[in-house]
């Protein structure tokens, strides 16, 4: 049995942070904090319409580092006419990611909308968001 597997049980809900009711960033921030012990902060309700700003944000102050070639765990971001709109997760050559109509996916990531402008982040390793301890010193 794969780690995988326990992924199967997401159920698509957007705005979803909690296992297993995720969206497709809430999928990424708990494989990344599961797999890897990367804890991402929140800054997007993939519903709404635009989230590139917040994205662009995140790799201004260093938390995403842009790669030219997908590597394991690393976050896939799909962009229609420069707009984010979706991401997942990247591991051994597939995208494990969810969606309204299917839910849980993993799929090769060329099958994924091949048409939309794919690109590819590492994590940097830096948090932009304190945590409570570290603000009250």
């Amino acid at each position: 049995m794969s780690w995988i597997d326990k992924y199967s049980f997401v159920r698509h809900t957007p705005g979803g942070r909690v296992f297993p009711d995720l969206d497709c960033w809430g999928l990424v921030r708990c494989i990344l904090e599961e797999r890897k012990g990367i804890k991402l902060p929140e800054f997007c309700d993939f519903s709404q319409k635009n989230m590139g700003d917040p994205a662009a944000g995140m790799v201004a102050r260093h938390v995403f580092q842009e790669i030219a070639a997908p590597e394991d765990y690393c976050v896939i971001c799909y962009y229609r006419h420069g707009i984010l709109f979706h991401v997942g997760v990247f591991y051994q050559g597939d995208i494990l990611h969810t969606t309204n109509w299917h839910g849980f996916r993993k799929q090769p990531l060329n099958t994924f909308y091949p048409q939309c402008v794919r690109r590819f982040y590492r994590y940097a390793g830096q948090d932009i968001h304190p945590s409570v301890s570290d603000l009250s010193d």
